[in-house]
C-alpha cells in the first residue's frame, strides 16, 4: 500500500510541465488556427461592409476608403476608453455628441464611429 501512495503522490506532483518551453508547441497549436479563422472572419466582414450603401455614400462625399491605419487602432481599443475619446493625428481629443450628451450620468464605454470618421476626414 505504501508503495501504491508514493506512486499517487509522486504522480500529483508531476502536473506541472518541468520548464516554460514545454507549453511552446501547445500554445503554438492552439494559437495558430484560431488565428487564422479570425483572420478570415474579419476579411470577411471587412470585404462585406465595405459594400454597404453608407459607405459608398461616405466616399462620394469626399471620405477615404480606406481609414488612417492609427485611428484603425483607436476603433479596435475605443471600448477599453471611457467616453470614447479618440486621438486626431493633429493631437486633438475629440469627443463625439453622443458622448458629450452622456457625460453627465453613467454610461457604458462604447467605440465612438462618429469620432472615428471625422478624424479620419482630417489630412
Amino acid at each position: 500500500m505504501d508503495g501504491l501512495a508514493a506512486r499517487r503522490h509522486s504522480h500529483r506532483r508531476r502536473r506541472r510541465p518541468a520548464s516554460w518551453q514545454m507549453l511552446v508547441l501547445p500554445v503554438l497549436a492552439l494559437a495558430i488556427p484560431q488565428i487564422g479563422w479570425n483572420t478570415r472572419t474579419v476579411r470577411a466582414a471587412l470585404a462585406d461592409e465595405a459594400k454597404a450603401p453608407h459607405i459608398e455614400t461616405a466616399v462620394l462625399d469626399g471620405l477615404p476608403r480606406h481609414p488612417n491605419p492609427d485611428l484603425c487602432l483607436a476603433q479596435d481599443c475605443g471600448h477599453c476608453h471611457e467616453w470614447g475619446t479618440v486621438v486626431t493625428p493633429d493631437g486633438h481629443h475629440e469627443l463625439c455628441p453622443a458622448c458629450q450628451s452622456r457625460a453627465g450620468g453613467d454610461f457604458a464605454p462604447h467605440v465612438c464611429d462618429e469620432t472615428v470618421g471625422r478624424a479620419a476626414a482630417h489630412p
